[in-house]
């Protein structure tokens, strides 16, 4: 009966280790042991969470934004300040990010842009352009099995100009 619990201990205790070692972390490291799924997200304001999904889509230009679904429900998640990149082939992955959030008003532009770049927008976010936005700090990605995530390396973020009206509106409010 010892064997077996000692055997059973040591596999729980390497399968941890692999699996804590696999994921990489971008920006801000996560902290926070309380995680919202996706499908339960709701605006933060300038509380910060951390909310975790899957990968649906990716900046493709840069890396600068994901989106992260969980059934029905989507968060779009973009790099405070372009201060860091995430890799462009990690639609698939399981992440959690960590920032505020709010929802957020997108151009006819910018979503014809992440359709581009591999979202599938919900019938909700068609109709009203609006969706979760996350100001994130940080993103944890575990790649799939047998994923290799590719080198953000010399990624620069073409979208600084591309701003949403609610970031448009703040700004002017600002000056």
């Amino acid at each position: 009966m010892f064997r077996r619990l000692l055997t059973f201990c040591l596999i729980v205790f390497f399968s941890v280790s692999v699996f804590a070692s696999e994921k990489e972390c971008f920006g801000e490291k996560i902290t926070s042991k309380k995680i919202i799924k996706v499908a339960n997200l709701k605006p933060s304001k300038d509380k910060i969470v951390v909310a975790e999904g899957v990968i649906e889509a990716v900046c493709q230009s840069a890396g600068c934004w994901v989106v992260l679904r969980d059934g029905n429900k989507i968060v779009f998640v973009k790099a405070k300040d372009e201060g860091f990149a995430m890799p462009k082939n990690a639609a698939g992955a399981t992440a959690r990010a960590m920032g505020t959030v709010k929802e957020e008003e997108f151009s006819e532009a910018v979503l014809k842009h992440f359709e581009e770049d591999g979202l599938k927008l919900t019938d909700e976010v068609k109709k009203t352009k609006k969706m979760l936005y996350m100001d994130a700090l940080g993103v944890e990605i575990l790649p799939a099995k047998g994923m290799k995530l590719e080198s953000t390396k010399g990624y620069s973020c073409p979208h600084q100009s591309e701003k949403s009206e609610a970031e448009k509106k703040h700004e002017k409010k600002e000056h």
